[in-house]
């Protein structure tokens, strides 16, 4: 299975986060299922050259446990990138 990929149309998919929107997207459009179990996100840096990182748990329907981080300037996309990076390490290692 390839790497995923983010490339959605616009829905109104109405979620508490960005991140819980793209996990409830991955599930319906793409049929990968997992749930966000923890989520933690820090600067690297301070001020205006600061950096953020966040750091995703997913965990499998059938129990498994997924991680991914995801680094960017900007702290939506760094959780966004988090989740993809999860997804696409269970996909490179076909747990999904």
């Amino acid at each position: 299975m390839p790497p995923l990929t983010v490339s959605l149309k616009p829905s109104a998919v109405t979620a508490p986060a960005p991140s819980t929107a793209l996990s409830m997207r991955c599930e319906n459009e793409a049929e990968l299922a997992f749930d966000a179990a923890d989520y933690r996100e820090y600067a690297m840096g301070t001020g205006a050259n600061a950096t953020a990182i966040a750091y995703v748990e997913l965990r499998l329907p059938g129990g498994g446990t997924l991680f991914g981080v995801g680094i960017d300037k900007n702290i939506v996309a760094a959780s966004l990138k988090a989740v993809v990076s999860g997804v696409n390490g269970a996909v490179k290692g076909s747990r999904l």
